[in-house]
């Protein structure tokens, strides 16, 4: 069963929101993001809480990809920052 997450708002201006129902832990999440071309734009390892946020205010406009990798899950969401 996939947990359910929610990735918003997009398009996103200066802070995307990410929600789930996985069950907080201290386990790492890691949250990995790629511009459209592929290039890695962030990589960090942090405890996994039901509610995160990633600061998108230097990001150029553009589409990127959002990749979420906790326990044996590994989820990904386009991103369109305006």
């Amino acid at each position: 069963e996939t947990p359910i997450v929610t990735v918003f708002p997009s398009p996103v201006k200066d802070r995307l929101h990410i929600f789930s129902a996985f069950e907080e832990s201290d386990t790492p999440a890691q949250l990995i993001i790629y511009d459209i071309s592929g290039r890695l734009l962030f990589k960090e390892s942090r405890p996994y809480r039901n509610e995160d946020e990633i600061d998108f205010s230097q990001a150029q406009p553009g589409v990127y990809f959002v990749h979420l990798i906790y326990k044996e899950e590994r989820l990904v969401f386009k991103v369109v920052k305006e």
